[in-house]
């Protein structure tokens, strides 16, 4: 019996398997991503700035239409400030509010917050242009 001469490499079961593969990464990261909340805040602008710590800690997000919005949870001003106000106090407290909401609503928050004793509180803006 004759042995057949080996000149090619058969790559189609090695492409097929490289489609499954790219498959399966598309699918996975399709799922990550749609766990990512996006908070759409037009922040104020401000002259000064400084590095935010890496600390990990809590956000507190307010939108132009004045929902509030904690560590991705969307609660009123009372559950807020009660939610708030339990957290240990050396936690970091990064704020975020839109230009065009309620000043009202984070004057109440950081006053609930210092008067609980919190000193940590970063108020996030972006850079005058």
């Amino acid at each position: 019996m004759k042995l057949k001469r080996f000149d090619s490499m058969n790559v189609v079961p090695f492409i097929d398997v490289m489609l499954v593969l790219l498959a399966m990464v598309l699918m996975v990261s399709t799922f990550i991503n749609q766990n990512q909340i996006q908070i759409e805040l037009e922040l104020p602008q401000a002259s000064s700035q400084q590095k935010l710590s890496k600390e990990e800690g809590s956000t507190i997000s307010v939108t132009a239409n004045n929902e509030i919005i904690v560590d991705k949870k969307t609660m009123n001003l009372e559950e807020a400030k009660a939610y708030l106000i339990a957290l240990p106090l050396n936690t970091p407290i990064q704020f975020h509010s839109d230009k065009n909401s309620y000043f009202g609503i984070f004057v109440q928050l950081t006053d609930a917050l210092k008067t609980h004793g919190h000193e940590n509180i970063q108020i996030i803006t972006e850079n005058e242009k």
